[in-house]
This record gives C-alpha cells, structure tokens and sequence, in this order.
C-alpha cells in the first residue's frame, strides 16, 4: 500500500505547487528601471496619463522636423519597459516618425499592480491612445501601433476592440496561450505538456474570465486595418511557430510578413532587414 501512496502523494504535491506558481506567475517583473538612452536628435518628452485608476508613464520622441510622417505608439512585453522600445525611436526619428513609447501598469516608472494581463496591457494601450487624441498636434497625424512580444498580443487585442490606429506592427507575438504557459512551464524547469493545463486552469479561476477567448489566433481575425507580422526564426522566448498559426489565423485579411532569419526574440533590432522592413511598410500604410 505504501508504495501506491508515496507516488501518488508525489504527484499531488507537485500538481499544487504548480498551482501555487501559477497562482503567482501573474505578478509582474520588477525590474530595475532603466535610464532613458541617447537618442538621435529629437525632442524627448516625460508624459504622465491615467489608465483604469493608475498613472502610467511615456516618452514621447519628436523628430526635429514637424510635423511628423506619423505616430507610432510602442507597446513593449511583460517584465519590459519603455526604455527597452526606445532603441525603435533610433531608426524611426530621424526618418521623421514621432514614437510614443509606454510604461504598462507593473512595469518601468508606472504605478505598481498586483495583477497584470494581457487584458490589462490592452487597457494601457487603448489609454494612450485616448491622450495622443487630447494632443492637437498628434491627433491630426495618422497612428500606428508597434507591439513586440505581449505588448503584440496586446495591439492585436486593443485593435479588435476598435484601437484607432492606420496600421499596426506585430513583432514576436504568440498566437495560443499555449505557448505563453509553456515559456513560464519551461523557465521553471517543468514539462508544458504536462503542467500546462494546470497553469491556464490557474489563471482561469484567478482571473475569473475564459483567457483562451482572448487568444491572438482569435482576436486577429477582428482586425480590420492592415498588419505586419514579423518574427526570428531562432526565437528562444515564443516558438516562431506561432508566427506562422498568425499567419493562419489572418487569411483573408490584409497583412505582410517579414521573416528575420537568425533572429531571436530582443535582438530584432540588429538586423537591417527587419528596420527597413518596418520602415517600408510604415511608409506605404501612411500614404493616403
């Protein structure tokens, strides 16, 4: 009989504290935050907006030349700050883009959440969004969104939720939340095809919402404005994989892909390929 219990007591104790992790998998990253780099010659503006009773934090980055070809509102990933989506503002800027980069909620200078989600990022854009529209200056410009990693499943979900924007830029984002458990699964050194459904069950009763309706695979097919889906292929972080389930996903709609071969997961910007991509397609989108 012992030898019955012992293994089942092993397995039990191991379902709950992948639960417990799971439990607290939510909390965000608290990572130190970052100085402001040196950018191309631009103006750099600290800007404070609401968002759902927080304060939240940007850096808006105008070229000198006004007005701009178009602003593009960057939404970085979980446990990322704005300061991480500066290195755009040095390729874009001096091409004469205005770039909006955010703090979301739990992360960089923003104030701090216990709990933060995709939905919650979502939120934060659909914020900044609402203060580049108070600014004259910038409302009268056409609006882009960037979003890399979460801050990409974020944009897909703000822009099916009607997000003002011309044209949007998807960068390393997953399609299935499937491939977000399995990268926390994975840094936790535990099988994703075994504890996986234990995390999404953890998540679902914390949040109390059904997380698989707001997956990127589902919420891409109500975007009504064109995209770019752009990904490396050597992405340690989200399988590249799910690039091509996106791509899947949008048949029917309007979108271009643009492949980084040897690409990882941050390192996108090291490749000319992927600036030019991005900059050329900008380019074309804000033509009337």
């Amino acid at each position: 009989m012992v030898w019955i219990l012992i293994p089942a007591a092993i397995v039990f104790l191991t379902v709950v504290a992948v639960f417990v992790f799971g439990w607290f998998s939510l909390r965000p990253v608290n990572n130190p935050v970052k100085p402001i780099p040196n950018l191309p010659p631009s103006k750099l503006t600290e800007v404070r907006f609401p968002s759902a009773g927080k304060t939240l934090q940007g850096w808006l980055v105008e070229p000198e030349t006004q007005p701009s070809k178009g602003v593009v509102l960057l939404v970085h990933g979980w446990g990322s700050q704005a300061a991480d989506m500066l290195g755009w503002c040095d390729f874009l800027v001096p091409e004469g883009w205005t770039c909006f980069a955010i703090d979301v909620r739990g992360h960089g200078r923003s104030d701090y959440e216990n709990i933060v989600t995709m939905l919650k990022f979502a939120e934060d854009t659909h914020a900044a969004g609402k203060w580049l529209s108070t600014k004259s200056h910038l409302s009268s410009q056409p609006l882009f969104i960037l979003g890399h990693s979460l801050g990409g499943a974020a944009a897909l979900l703000a822009l099916s939720e009607g997000f003002p924007a011309k044209a949007a830029i998807i960068s390393s984002a997953f399609a299935r939340l499937e491939a977000v458990t399995a990268y926390v699964l994975k840094k936790a050194f535990l099988p994703p095809k075994l504890f996986g459904w234990i995390i999404t069950l953890t998540w679902t009763l914390r949040l109390k919402i059904d997380l698989l309706a707001y997956q990127p695979e589902r919420t891409i097919k109500r975007v009504g404005i064109p995209l770019l889906l752009t990904h490396g292929d050597r992405d340690p972080v989200v399988d590249y994989e799910e690039l091509h389930r996106l791509v899947e996903a949008a048949q029917g709609l309007d979108f271009r892909v643009l492949d980084v071969p040897q690409a990882g997961h941050n390192n996108l910007l090291d490749f000319a390929e992927y600036r030019e991509g991005v900059l050329s397609f900008l380019q074309l989108k804000s033509s009337p």
